[in-house]
């Protein structure tokens, strides 16, 4: 299956169905096995599966687009420090020449954003957020969508920062990304609900989720929602842990 590498229309797949190719963006994995989940046209921002095979190394200078990096499998080691499996490393733009290498066989989630300036995000610094540390805040609905408290049971982490919440507007100006943990039994608001000036994907990492209209999610599923499409409700049988990102 080849995904059409558009985030103007609303998608849900599996992974496994998503054909292998060979990375170009970004060029630091260049010739790397991958798989396009998101391109958007305009800012060609990416996300992206990568497989990189046991001994490759490379040097990457963020003077051509800022990485976030979320091992999913094995080790990443940034300036030699190691990104173990459930870790996530940002290399924000500006970012002075640094070295990357892998001892075996790693699998990464990948977001490429050339169109980020050196101080949008991380303070222009290399950035680390250990599976080890995990600081879950209660996650903050909007009010109308929080009524007679049916929204509790989700945690999340900020990953991308600055990531304010105001006015029950989430993210800055050019999106979040966070780390999303639904507990077991998690019945969500009965109504459904939609973003209009926000594009989104999901990526489960772990766990289920069910949404009628995409059925039900597992570790590997994909899903994309484009600006003002509507979704929801929300459950979730064992619970599940996923990343999700917004454009704005």
């Amino acid at each position: 299956m080849m995904i059409k590498n558009e985030n103007s229309e609303a998608r849900f797949t599996h992974t496994i169905d998503i054909d292998f190719g060979a990375v170009s963006e970004p060029s630091v994995f260049a010739g790397c096995s991958g798989k396009v989940l998101s391109l958007d046209s305009a800012t060609k921002q990416s996300s992206q599966l990568i497989t990189i095979n046991s001994g490759w190394k490379a040097q990457y200078a963020a003077d051509i687009g800022a990485l976030e990096v979320f091992v999913l499998k094995g080790k990443l080691i940034v300036d030699l420090k190691p990104v173990s499996s459930g870790s996530f490393v940002a290399i924000p733009m500006g970012v002075v020449k640094i070295e990357m290498r892998v001892e075996a066989l790693t699998q990464l989630f990948v977001i490429y954003s050339p169109h980020f300036l050196p101080l949008d995000y991380y303070d222009g610094r290399l950035y680390f957020s250990d599976n080890k540390d995990r600081d879950w805040e209660v996650t903050e609905f909007p009010g109308e969508l929080a009524t007679n408290n049916q929204l509790h049971g989700v945690l999340s982490q900020s990953l991308r920062w600055p990531d304010p919440i105001s006015n029950g507007r989430h993210g800055s100006t050019k999106g979040l990304l966070r780390l999303v943990c639904i507990a077991p039994g998690f019945i969500g608001d009965h109504r459904q609900e939609s973003h209009p000036g926000c594009w989104e994907e999901i990526f489960w990492l772990t766990g289920d989720f069910f949404m009628p209209g995409t059925g039900r999610q597992a570790k590997g599923s994909h899903l994309v929602n484009p600006p003002g499409h509507i979704h929801g409700p929300l459950v979730s049988q064992r619970g599940c842990v996923m990343l999700v990102h917004t454009d704005s």
